[in-house]
């Protein structure tokens, strides 16, 4: 439309805000057109009968009804009517507006009741017209147009009736009117900038990872074969090659990935629009190297050449706490900013980390034109933008924001046309700073203690409340299930040998789901559940982490050992289990054993997929005889087969009968895979001595992170040491005679660490049950001995080997584990004098224990005692 007006400046500016106008007002059309069609019959009858007035034509306000006639029923006009719109929209506005208004006004001779509705009149067309130079030029047209008629009808033009003082008023209104609603409309397209910068910016960020999905798109038909031409109705089988598939995966993954980073700057973008807090729930422990390479290659950067400008320079390799994705996002933004400037001649961006005395450092440096010093504080605030045509000031804000949510700071010094700097500078991992955020999230994490004795529930509850956890209690394995089915735990301990259900066995049936629902057994079979044991190394491996646990840490839990376990699974970037284990697959051998042979083949297909090399067996027995003639990693077997079922092999695995040659049957995993899930059938699974359950129909990725789990229990013996509790472990040499022990009576570590947790209320608490405690316990084992009752001698022996290891009671501690193994053999000690022996260290350690407590700041010489004193 406007086509009218020749390109002058002016004229081109008033083209552009009269179509701008137009397209802000069609959405209120409706409502303009009902305000005419009330207003101009009402100000009629109230001009010709409530104020009569010396002129009062019906026929102008009946003109002024048709104008805003077919504004009422714009939405129901037709698209070719409409087209026509923004010229009916002025005409109507500069008639039912300025001109009746003044019209009326001057053929009234300036009556006071008109000069109110002109005002009035004024006030709405300045709503609707609000830019001010088509507003005072439509307005004085209008003037003088009215003005022009009445003198060419009346002769003259008379103002009989108004008030030289109305000047003033007019004036206000008519200025103030503008001004204000060319704010409140600057403020408008201010919000639409933003929208649109916004808008640029999640298409930028878009741009990445629809371009990834294209180019895989691309990679994928390069590598399938050819689509064939026509059809004649036969089923064709095509050949892909291992590779092939291989390669089309990566490609999907790759794809994957990019998408998974554009979503988490949308995001970035998103929240920091809605003025959100950083969210501390996701902050890891990252190294600034890495961090760093992360940013440079995925960048979104326009040519080869871009990258070419960054350069690093990483001068310490520190470790920082914080969100990974929101720092890679404030790198992005530093870096997006200096290369606006990349024009410039030998430009270059600067990027260097460091460690100072003041904390870690990371510079991010161009050669650009720098910024002025007033503006160095201004540029980090919300919406601030210069010199930018594209820019909505949102990145520095932001990135203020997160670096401040880290415990840093974030400042900007330059130089005039010579270079700018952005300085951040990030606690240092191990200052008090970071272990206060980290305070903070524990507050949100709940943690289940798991053991049979109180004395060590409440010694570990002392210990994870001085971390600001919450923490639940169980006193058996059973309660533990029943408690775990209804609350999602972020963190289990628990105790390895407890009458009823072993924390072992406790393990199995929560990792394989029983009574639990699908989203609770997803989150039980990833969550960390960590054993707290007095065995020994080798016993603990084998009956902690090779079934199922994450890791074991010895008895009593200190500060310390919290401290490294919350470090490892809470505060590291830990890859969830099922997808972080995948890798084991890789050359991994999988007996499947099925009598379906399609059950068999998709098996197969996805684990050959994935790397493992694979053999079949049709029934129980074959699995036997392969068992006997090769090697395996991990056994897949149906419950229902032919000739021999799932739980009868299984039976028959972990007792060993079948093999001669093969001696792991007592450690290979064993995965029943079955169309039944219910209770019976898992505890018959679990009976047989099958490791874990999986149902049918089969979902890959069940499939490939169950077998990956056992994996990983299995080969735990080979994993890094975390399980560093164990430099306090004597080495036991079961032997029937007890009389000889060596051994330090007390560890006054453990002691300190127990006063240091809840004082000396609590160091008082812990003796006072050890001194009930370990006497009740010799006389249950004196009982035993009398009635011949290895059972009951054993679980005697079992607690007094808790008690004492959760007050560092060392010697103690050995004897009672010589004898639970004693017991366990179905033994009893050689000679008449283990019971007096056990009741001297007993007396012992409670007077070494008295007289710790009461140094409770620095342990005495007689709480160590040489090895003469001891027998």
């Amino acid at each position: 439309m406007f086509q009218i007006f020749s390109e002058s400046k002016l004229l081109e500016r008033l083209r552009k805000t009269a179509i701008e106008i137009v397209d802000y007002s069609e959405p209120n059309t409706p409502f303009i057109g009902l305000v005419g069609l009330v207003g101009f019959p009402f100000l009629f009858l109230v001009m010709e009968y409530v104020y009569p007035q010396h002129y009062n034509s019906i026929v102008l306000y009946l003109v002024g009804v048709l104008f805003v006639l077919p504004q009422v029923f714009f939405r129901f006009l037709p698209f070719r009517l409409k087209s026509y719109y923004p010229w009916y929209f002025f005409a109507g506005g500069f008639y039912t507006l300025p001109f009746f208004s003044f019209f009326m006004f001057l053929k009234n001779e300036g009556a006071f009741i008109w000069v109110l509705a002109t005002l009035g009149c004024l006030l709405f067309f300045i709503i609707i017209f609000y830019d001010w130079l088509i507003v005072s030029l439509m307005i004085l047209a209008a003037y003088g147009l009215a003005w022009l008629l009445i003198l060419l009808t009346d002769g003259q033009v008379w103002y009989r009736y108004f008030d030289d003082a109305y000047l003033p008023i007019f004036i206000i209104c008519y200025f103030g009117g503008l001004f204000l609603n060319h704010r409140k409309q600057a403020s408008q397209q201010a919000r639409l900038s933003l929208m649109k910068s916004l808008s640029g910016s999640i298409a930028h960020e878009m741009r990445n990872p629809l371009n990834a999905i294209a180019l895989s798109m691309e990679n994928i038909q390069a590598l399938l074969p050819s689509l064939p031409s026509g059809s004649d109705g036969k089923s064709r089988e095509f050949m892909l090659k291992q590779n092939d598939l291989v390669s089309i995966h990566k490609v999907v993954l790759d794809g994957l990935d990019t998408v998974k980073s554009g979503n988490r700057m949308i995001d970035s973008i998103l929240s920091n629009l809605r003025e959100r807090e950083v969210d501390q729930q996701n902050f890891r422990r990252y190294p600034i190297r890495q961090t760093i390479r992360a940013a440079l290659d995925t960048y979104s950067y326009r040519s080869p050449d871009e990258r070419s400008m960054i350069f690093t320079e990483i001068r310490g390799d520190f470790d920082f706490f914080g969100d990974k994705d929101q720092f890679v996002y404030v790198l992005f933004n530093l870096i997006s900013n200096a290369l606006y400037y990349s024009g410039k001649k030998d430009f270059r961006i600067d990027i260097s980390a460091d460690t100072t005395q003041v904390g870690n450092v990371i510079r991010v440096r161009d050669n650009g034109p720098g910024v002025p010093v007033a503006m160095r504080e201004k540029i980090f605030n919300r919406f601030y933008s210069s010199g930018k045509h594209d820019g909505n000031g949102l990145g520095l804000s932001f990135c203020r924001r997160v670096v401040e949510s880290f415990s840093g700071t974030i400042i900007c010094d330059s130089v005039e046309n010579r270079w700018t700097e952005f300085t951040i500078v990030l606690p240092r991992y191990e200052s008090k700073t970071v272990q206060s955020i980290k305070k903070q999230l524990l507050a949100t994490k709940r943690i289940l203690v798991v053991d049979d004795q109180q004395v060590n529930r409440r010694v570990h509850a002392e210990c994870l409340k001085a971390f600001n956890c919450q923490v639940d209690v169980a006193e058996s394995g059973r309660q533990c299930l029943e408690m775990a089915a209804k609350c999602r735990y972020d963190m289990i301990l628990m105790d390895i040998e407890m009458p009823g259900l072993h924390g072992d066995e406790t393990v199995r049936l929560l990792r394989s789901g029983l009574n639990m629902t699908p989203a609770m057994l997803l989150h039980y079979r990833d969550a960390v559940i960590v054993g707290v044991t007095a065995l020994s190394k080798e016993a603990a491996v084998r009956r902690t982490v090779q079934i199922g646990m994450n890791e074991f840490v010895a008895k009593p839990l200190t500060a310390d050992g919290l401290a490294g376990l919350f470090d490892r699974y809470f505060f590291t970037d830990r890859v969830s289990l099922r997808i972080q284990n995948e890798s084991l697959l890789t050359g991994c051998r999988v007996l499947v054993a099925d009598d379906n042979a399609i059950s068999r083949k998709f098996i197969t297909i996805i684990l050959e997929n994935e790397g493992c090399i694979v053999t079949q067996a049709e029934n129980g027995r074959q699995v036997l005889e392969l068992l006997e003639r090769m090697e395996f990693d991990i056994v897949l077997m149906d419950m229902e087969m032919p000739v021999m079922n799932g739980v009868e092999a299984s039976r028959k695995i972990r007792s060993g009968e079948p093999f001669r040659r093969f001696k792991a049957f007592a450690d290979i995993p064993i995965v029943a895979v079955t169309g039944n899930s219910g209770r019976e059938t898992i505890e018959s699974v679990m009976d047989s001595g099958m490791n874990a359950c999986i149902g049918k129909p089969l979902s890959k990725q069940d499939l490939i992170s169950t077998v990956a789990f056992w994996l990983n229990r299995l080969n735990a013996h080979s994993a890094p040491d975390h399980h560093s509790g164990y430099h306090r472990q004597v080495s036991c040499t079961h032997s029937s005679d007890l009389s000889g022990l060596p051994g330090v009576l007390l560890d006054p570590s453990v002691i300190g660490h127990i006063v240091a947790t809840g004082g000396s209320e609590l160091a008082d608490w812990f003796v006072h049950e050890f001194q009930q405690d370990g006497p009740r316990l010799v006389a249950e084992l004196e009982t035993a001995g009398t009635i011949d009752n290895v059972s009951m001698a054993m679980r005697a022996s079992h607690s007094l080997k808790g008690v004492s290891a959760t007050i560092g009671a060392l010697k103690l501690q050995l004897l009672a584990e010589n004898l639970d193994d004693i017991f366990r053999a179905g033994r009893w000690p050689e000679g008449d004098d283990w019971l007096e022996h056990l009741r001297m260290v007993l007396a012992e350690t409670s007077t070494a224990l008295q007289s710790c407590i009461r140094h409770s700041e620095q342990v005495p010489q007689s709480c160590r005692q040489d090895e003469t004193s001891l027998e």
